[in-house]
């Protein structure tokens, strides 16, 4: 995983889990918040385990998800069975453990709030077994996100913005370098003031000449 940058958020977030709140990341589509939270796993190892959520998908098949990740670290040897969705949520709000570590989940791709979703956040608050980094799309509705905000307190809010130019610079050259792009400092300079530090600008740039020089090789041209 390529990642530059960063600093105070990653400092933000894991001060905040060692206080033991929740968090609650923003900033528009592809400007790395998921990153930012595998970032933070990765750098605090193994003090906590992180869980990664999908919650575009339904409050059963999200506590299935989990209920099969906590398998791994519960007590219990038996073979795991899925289960329908509130022997699932109890499952994973309620089962034992075998590991002394705090778990954290992540639920990614925030963008609404349906009654059941609400529900489920709600006993997942209330039950305050797990700490939670909640990531939100940028065109969420305000009163979602304010009730968000009510049902994950204690949190912190982090809004992630755009690298700046040293972080964009480093980024670009790192991708080029792993894609074997030849690129000089001047080509480096000019694709970052180009994407204005927007990752996803960068991947989509740099994958893209990746995916020409392949097709030009293919055909027997010489390659970039």
């Amino acid at each position: 995983m390529f990642f530059v940058g960063r600093e105070k958020e990653t400092k933000t977030i894991i001060r905040a889990l060692e206080d033991g709140r929740n968090v609650i990341l923003r900033g528009l589509f592809g400007i790395g918040r998921t990153a930012l939270a595998r970032h933070v796993a990765e750098v605090v190892g193994g003090r906590w385990t992180f869980h990664f959520v999908d919650f575009s998908r339904t409050p059963r098949e999200m506590c299935g998800a989990l209920a099969l990740e906590l398998q791994k670290h519960s007590k219990s040897k038996k073979r795991w069975e899925p289960m329908r969705y509130k022997s699932e949520r109890y499952r994973v709000l309620h089962g034992n453990l075998a590991d002394n570590k705090n778990h954290v989940i992540v639920f990614d791709n925030v963008a609404k709030l349906t009654h059941a979703k609400i529900s489920m956040l709600r006993l997942f608050a209330e039950e305050r077994r797990f700490q939670t980094i909640t990531i939100i799309e940028h065109f969420i509705k305000e009163s979602d996100e304010v009730l968000l905000r009510s049902m994950m307190m204690p949190s912190d809010i982090v809004s992630v913005g755009y690298l700046n130019r040293i972080e964009t610079r480093l980024l670009v050259r790192m991708m080029a370098k792993k894609r074997r792009l030849k690129w000089d400092e001047q080509r480096i300079g000019m694709l970052a003031g180009s994407v204005r530090g927007y990752p996803l600008g960068i991947v989509d740039h740099v994958t893209g000449r990746t995916t020409n020089m392949a097709r030009k090789n293919a055909n027997g041209l010489e390659g970039e």
